[in-house]
């Protein structure tokens, strides 16, 4: 929600053009962002639930909600725009320096989950970027979005997968 209003107040005249022109791709967009949301939220109650539940391996829930939200949502982030601000800074012509500028900004728009805004800037993006099919578009759209998925979501979702069979097998025995 937040997001369109930002979009409707910032994006100028062409914002209400840019929102009806797209209204059921902008409203597909935030019904995804709220399943993302979902994600984070029982990302945080996993380790909760299976504390009060007995199951001995809760704190490493707890330790990959550390890892997973503080080091793969915040850590990652800061470091993407370290990186991206080191090759602005040593950028050597305009074009260089525009390129990581775009760059930068859109990784660490798609890092933060706002799916609203990241559709509502790849058009810009893809244009400065080389369009949609060129090499640096694909690496910006599919970086955070692996690394994330393979350092925090397939161990939490093994964890609670034993933690589903091990709770099964304990109100049966």
């Amino acid at each position: 929600f937040m997001s369109g209003v930002l979009l409707r107040c910032l994006g100028g005249p062409e914002a209400s053009v840019f929102i009806r022109r797209f209204k059921w791709r902008l409203i597909f967009r935030i019904v995804s962002s709220v399943v993302l949301l979902t994600d984070t939220y029982q990302d945080a109650t996993f380790p909760v639930i299976a504390n009060r539940c007995n199951f001995e391996l809760w704190f490493v829930s707890a330790w990959l909600v550390i890892l997973g939200v503080g080091c793969m949502q915040v850590l990652v982030q800061i470091i993407v725009v370290l990186v991206c601000a080191l090759r602005y800074n040593f950028a050597r012509t305009p074009e260089e320096r525009d390129r990581q500028l775009v760059q930068g900004a859109f990784m660490a728009l798609r890092g933060s989950d706002n799916l609203v805004l990241v559709y509502a800037v790849r058009p810009a993006v893809e244009e400065r970027l080389g369009g949609a099919s060129s090499w640096g578009m694909k690496l910006s759209e599919a970086r955070i979005a692996f690394l994330r998925f393979i350092f925090e979501d397939v161990e939490q979702s093994a964890l609670q997968v034993v933690f589903l069979i091990f709770y099964e097998d304990a109100a049966v025995g």
